[in-house]
């Protein structure tokens, strides 16, 4: 059974239309070069490393490859199993495909890309995350590579940043999580944001000094979420900054 067919029979058990597959890891970035990560490069069999693509039960496969990826796509692409095409919701509302059920995993979806299909008469429906379709079809064919996970440290704020991450978490509660008696919380999956906040680096990424993490940020308090080695001083510098 073919990788698309074998994604067919999950989207028919499911009693769906359609499965949609984003170019994004969990942060909504293809920073990440680990295998579990490849999601779209799988499916496709193209080593694009950005894209979209959206798998039919009874109307085809079809992948929107940028213009920077069209060539690549061209020669990698199985024709006889995918076509290639600028735009996923264009093609969707001009050839007024019956896609009423299109499922999707929202840990892997950004935000604007659930816009843009909700414009559709489809009804999206997010699976469960910790069962990834594209994750089940290949959990025999792809190794069960990590991450390698690197230390995390701090920057010498006043040499390197310009601003400490005490004063950067402080007008980011002041500008945008609080306004008057409303009290906001903002949840941060982008890693260079992360970084970029507390004035932390990593090595975990070729060629960007990113380490895997999300962060949680309200009024009063902030949450690191990360597997990384780090020193107790971490903690400490954590910990007094906010």
């Amino acid at each position: 059974m073919s990788r698309v067919e074998a994604l067919r029979a999950l989207i028919q058990e499911d009693e769906c239309d359609a499965y949609l597959i984003t170019d994004s890891d969990g942060h909504y970035t293809f920073y990440s070069l680990s295998q579990e990560n490849r999601r779209l490069n799988w499916i496709t069999e193209c080593q694009a490393q950005c894209g979209l693509a959206i798998v039919t039960l009874h109307d085809g496969a079809f992948f929107q490859a940028p213009p920077n990826y069209r060539l690549l796509a061209k020669a990698e692409v199985n024709t006889d199993v995918w076509t290639i095409v600028d735009d996923l919701v264009q093609l969707i509302n001009s050839q007024r495909l019956s896609l009423k059920r299109i499922a999707y995993d929202p840990r892997l979806t950004p935000l604007f890309i659930i816009e843009q299909f909700s414009s559709l008469k489809s009804s999206l429906y997010p699976i469960n995350s910790s069962s990834n379709w594209i994750d089940i079809i290949s959990k025999k064919e792809t190794s069960s590579e990590r991450p390698t996970l690197t230390p995390i440290w701090s920057l010498d704020e006043l040499r390197f940043a310009g601003q400490t991450s005490t004063e950067k978490v402080e007008k980011l509660r002041q500008n945008y999580l609080s306004d008057g008696e409303k009290k906001y919380t903002l949840i941060i999956t982008a890693m260079d944001e992360i970084a970029w906040l507390l004035n932390l680096r990593g090595n975990d990424m070729q060629c960007n000094p990113l380490f895997y993490s999300f962060a949680i940020v309200s009024c009063d308090q902030l949450w690191l979420f990360t597997d990384n080695p780090h020193e107790a001083s971490l903690h400490v510098y954590l910990f007094c900054a906010y």
